[in-house]
């Protein structure tokens, strides 16, 4: 048992005591004295460091006017990138309510590209056309998700070339997980300029020349992405420096947060599909086989891979490292597109110290938008009938738990604790909108109980759920994994629930604004356990150990759930009967009821694995990896994905199948997450869902637990998924 001292929790402030030996001990919650740091106190900070933005820091729209000022751009051009940051806006507001406003799922047609299309493909496609067309400075956008480039008619042409993604990581749409817009700027080919009246004009070589705006990736005279996550980050060179912009949403400006990024000389982390590794050449697999060796440190490569191009650049310009994105025997010039992705990301990453190494003919022409057509009107008035009828018939998650009350289902104070929750979760989420405005990206300069690096976030995420759950009145035991031991909510507000939680899990995404997430698990009191707290030194050894054992297995659970922070806010619940998920509409504020009684699918084509540590694993383990690489009947094998948040792992295993692990190792005895704050909430919420997760051998739930910070791996995903891996493993 972990030796510790008593401490008077104080909502920030520790005050060790006298401890009678060792043995795990508790924290009093008490009123926050003046100090700390509250909600209150975190607007307080927000209208300081606002001042000191209005002062200091501009947004992108006078950024671009310094740099007209400073000749490093053309009125014309400022006029064009400010056109697409307003199209990105509009994307990232439809993004955050796709759920809400029925705008996820396919539109039922394929793109040149011979893929399926998402609704939100052809809207942010329109949109961007749209906005680029009303400009008056564009004569030629190209889009991924039309068949030919677009030539804009005289009235509105400007000189102007534009090559866009509209939506990259499309995939990642139904499952509110990082995507991204992408962008390049070309200057007219001077040997081409023609008068364009009629397409039906256009003879075959003035056909050709159109098609010549095609140009290599050299002749860019401005490139970026915006990425659409926990934060929106519009990032941007003219050929002088790479800057970000991150929406403020408050009202609604990208303000600068990124002067003139630099990608670090070397990395740790790699991003590639590992799914498609057998498919590789041998010399990129055994580059590959170099990065999963452990280093000088004991460590190897860390693998990640988002299915967002954005999404992993962006983390690469912060942190370095590299993706790669690969020919294979399926796809014998890799997957991404020259024009639209891959030119306009290398010119970024160019712009720094490192090296990014790496048609068809007819036009048609953007003009006014018919009435049929999808336009940003059209979507206000589509939200508003949605809104109507989402009045009418989707709960939001009060009401939604009011009715589950009047059922039988929960109690009055069980629903109490659950808005604390999601009240928690709201604040959380807007800070992480606004962290790289606001100062609160970064680390702390404190370690947790775990051993990890505390980012301010976590520090004050604790803060906001430990404050939002002593408030209810209705918890009396929390126990946090940023806390070395638990929480007793002092009796003047104590209640009967034990609340454990992580307060942000993925901590590591939050300076790349990636996704993350809080996962928390609501027991109910040990009825052998239940004591007079008054003060904590009355508590003897016997009564310090009862408030240990508030640990109880997972099958105790009560209720379980996660939020997660990404392109939508999506808070995911279950009562012990089925599970829902509510996204956040920031219209007004509330939770809206969006995926009734999720089922997993039983299997799933998706695994979720740190390869970077496949050779510290066991033999068998190695085995069954190298057979979901396999291609299966339809010639592919399973796909890739590694977010580095738990969350985000779950959220879209949940909706797609899938099999997710993190395992023993050589250099992790037990694996690195935690029983109490992340397993078996984790675990709970995907056997409602009628998944399973074991610890290689055990069933996670009945796991247990004999100290607070337990360790445990854990295999989890949809039932066949995981039964196949248990062969393997026997």
């Amino acid at each position: 048992m972990r030796n510790s001292t008593f401490t008077r929790w104080q909502l920030g402030i520790q005050k060790p005591t006298v401890s009678s030996g060792s043995g795990t001990g508790f924290v009093r919650c008490e009123a926050a004295p003046s100090a700390a740091v509250t909600p209150s106190d975190i607007k307080t900070e927000e209208k300081a460091e606002r001042k000191k933005s209005d002062n200091l820091i501009e947004n992108l729209t006078t950024w671009l006017i310094k740099q007209e000022q400073l000749g490093n751009i053309d009125t014309e051009l400022t006029i064009v990138l400010s056109s697409i940051s307003l199209a990105c806006k509009q994307i990232a507001s439809l993004l955050q309510r796709s759920n809400i406003i029925n705008l996820t799922g396919g539109q039922g047609t394929i793109n040149i590209q011979g893929e399926d299309q998402k609704k939100l493909d052809v809207i942010s496609n329109e949109l961007f056309c749209n906005c680029l067309r009303s400009s008056g400075r564009t004569g030629i956008i190209a889009s991924e998700e039309e068949d030919v480039p677009v030539a804009v008619e005289e009235t509105y042409s400007g000189n102007y070339i534009v090559v866009f993604d509209p939506i990259d990581g499309s995939a990642n749409i139904d499952t509110s997980l990082t995507t991204g817009s992408i962008f390049g700027i070309y200057g007219p080919d001077k040997q081409c300029l023609i008068d364009i009246n009629d397409e039906s004009s256009l003879d075959q070589e003035k056909q050709n020349c159109v098609v010549s705006v095609c140009q290599p990736g050299r002749n860019l005279l401005a490139a970026g992405y915006c990425l659409y996550s926990s934060s929106v980050v519009f990032t941007l060179s003219l050929g002088k420096g790479v800057f970000g912009f991150t929406l403020d949403p408050s009202y609604g400006e990208f303000v600068l947060t990124h002067e003139n990024i630099q990608i670090p000389k070397t990395g740790k982390i790699y991003s590639f599909n590992e799914g498609n590794y057998d498919l590789w050449d041998k010399k990129l697999m055994k580059y590959l086989d170099h990065l999963r060796q452990p280093g000088a440190n004991g460590k190897p490569y860390s693998g990640r891979y988002i299915g967002c191009l954005v999404g992993e650049i962006h983390r690469m310009l912060l942190y370095g490292g590299i993706y790669g994105n690969p020919k294979n025997k399926n796809s014998k010039n890799g997957n991404l597109r020259l024009l639209y992705e891959c030119a306009p990301m290398s010119y970024l990453v160019e712009q720094k110290p490192t090296v990014s190494s790496g048609s068809g003919t007819g036009f048609v022409r953007c003009e006014a938008a018919p009435s049929a057509a999808v336009t940003p009107s059209d979507i206000k008035t589509e939200e508003k009938a949605e809104r109507k009828k989402s009045d009418n018939l989707i709960e939001n998650l009060t009401t939604w738990l009011i009715k589950q009350e009047q059922l039988g289902n929960i109690d009055t104070e069980l629903t109490i604790v659950l808005s604390s929750i999601s009240l928690a979760c709201k604040q959380i989420a807007s800070l992480l909108q606004r962290s790289n405005i606001i100062n609160l990206t970064g680390g702390q300069g404190t370690i947790n109980i775990q051993g990890e690096d505390q980012k301010k976030l976590d520090v004050i995420s604790n803060e906001l759920f430990c404050n939002c759950l002593r408030s209810s009145g209705r918890t009396g035991i929390i126990a946090s994994e940023e806390e070395d031991v638990p929480v007793a909510v002092e009796e003047t507000y104590s209640g009967n629930y034990i609340v454990v939680f992580d307060p942000i899990d993925g901590s590591a995404n939050i300076d790349t604004s990636l996704t993350t997430g809080s996962i928390f698990g609501i027991y109910g009191p040990d009825k052998q356990c239940l004591i007079d707290i008054n003060d904590d030194s009355s508590l003897d050894q016997e009564k310090q150990n009862c408030v240990v054992s508030v640990c109880q297995p997972g099958r105790n659970l009560l209720a379980a759930g996660y939020c997660l922070y990404s392109s939508s806010v999506v808070f995911t619940l279950s009562l012990g009967k089925r599970v829902f998920g509510f996204t956040l509409d920031p219209s007004y504020g509330e939770f809206v009821l969006t995926h009734e009684n999720i089922q997993i699918p039983k299997t799933g084509k998706i695994y979720s694995f740190n390869e970077g540590n496949y050779d510290l694993w066991d033999k068998k383990l190695m085995k069954y990896l190298d057979h979901l690489r396999q291609p299966g009947a339809n010639g592919k094998p399973y796909s890739g994905r590694y977010i580095g948040c738990l969350v985000g792992e779950i959220h879209r295993m949940l909706l797609y199948g899938g099999i997710y692990g993190n395992p023993k190792n050589k250099n992790s005895k037990n694996g690195n997450l935690r029983l109490l704050y992340e397993c078996a909430p984790m675990s709970y919420l995907v056997e409602q869902a009628g998944g399973k997760a074991i610890d290689g051998h055990r069933r996670i739930l009945g796991i247990e637990p004999h100290e607070i910070h337990q360790r445990t791996p854990i295999f989890i995903g949809s039932a066949d998924e995981v039964e196949k891996l248990e062969k393997y493993l026997a």
